[in-house]
């Protein structure tokens, strides 16, 4: 049994044919797009079970993004960039071809300018959160 935590059915009933419960993707940049539909007819999707025409149960590896066409699981649209102030306690000392940083403190936000801004000594690096 495979319940869709999105719209309630159980994804092996063949009376599921489309998730209800997707109607959206939304992007961390705020754009909101209708998501794809299964293309082919007559058939039903390989891993959520819905038929051609319906909308895919949110996390099927074969929904594509309505933004890049990719497979809407990996392709990236829906990571998240995170910019994290690290404030260092101790200079980075060289151990062979590494360097090592011993961390006081660390502080994750959504903006470069908000990261700066809160920044005492240390740097600023961007991470890319996957969204899921």
């Amino acid at each position: 049994m495979a319940t869709c935590k999105h719209c309630g059915c159980e994804m092996t009933d063949p009376a599921t044919v489309t998730c209800a419960g997707n109607t959206v993707v939304e992007y961390p940049d705020g754009t909101e797009l209708p998501p794809v539909p299964y293309p082919v007819e007559g058939r039903r999707c390989h891993d959520c079970n819905v038929e051609g025409g319906g909308f895919h149960h949110p996390g099927c590896d074969a929904e594509r993004c309505p933004k890049c066409g990719g497979q809407l699981i990996g392709c990236g649209c829906l990571n998240k960039k995170v910019y994290v102030v690290i404030a260092e306690t101790a200079p980075k000392p060289s151990v062979g071809r590494e360097s090592v940083t011993i961390v006081d403190s660390v502080y994750a936000t959504e903006t470069a300018a908000d990261a700066r801004a809160t920044q005492v000594g240390g740097w600023v690096e961007e991470f890319e959160v996957e969204n899921g």
